[in-house]
């Protein structure tokens, strides 16, 4: 009996993640036309069936926290239509950092803002990253050494892979 018990909550809990994913698809779709940006995801969201957008949250409900931002759930639930797999969608939602269709990563450095600071992004090939003040965009994927100093003594390096699923990059 407790195992039935069980299988019923987790089941429940599965279906309230389903409505909050669809619910936070609705919100980013509805800022998304708002502001005019994502086209990508207003197309898949406009192309898609009811069967389609419940396979798709039901999908994500097993790979993606409760405190999944908004719009990082709307665009993973537009790949999940799409037919990107569970891995794929499951090192998206733990990701650090991720982009919308056509834009980098931006990285804000430690040190790049600093009156004598400097920072770099450099690609694995050799490229190097654009550069706006203490920010850093990654625009493509593989793998990033982004760093900054202070003038003086003080460094910080990280490293970053960057990887796409869809048309959205994401990094970590």
């Amino acid at each position: 009996m407790e195992l039935h018990a069980t299988e019923i909550n987790t089941t429940e809990s599965t279906e309230s993640a389903e409505v909050a994913i669809l619910a936070a698809v609705a919100d980013a779709v509805a800022t998304a036309a708002e502001e005019g940006t994502d086209a990508h995801l207003l197309s898949i969201y406009a192309q898609a069936d009811e069967v389609e957008a419940l396979s798709a949250a039901r999908k994500l409900a097993k790979v993606m926290s409760s405190d999944c931002p908004p719009t990082r759930a709307a665009r993973l639930w537009a790949c999940a239509v799409e037919g990107a797999g569970l891995a794929d969608l499951r090192r998206a939602a733990d990701a650090v950092k991720g982009s919308g269709e056509g834009e980098g990563i931006e990285i804000k450095t430690r040190y790049g803002g600093l009156s004598r600071g400097t920072c770099y992004g450099r690609h694995a090939d050799g490229a190097w990253a654009h550069k706006s003040g203490s920010t850093v965009t990654l625009d493509r994927r593989g793998k990033w050494t982004v760093g900054s100093s202070d003038g003086f003594s003080r460094r910080e390096r990280t490293d970053w892979t960057v990887f796409a699923v869809g048309p959205y990059l994401f990094a970590c």
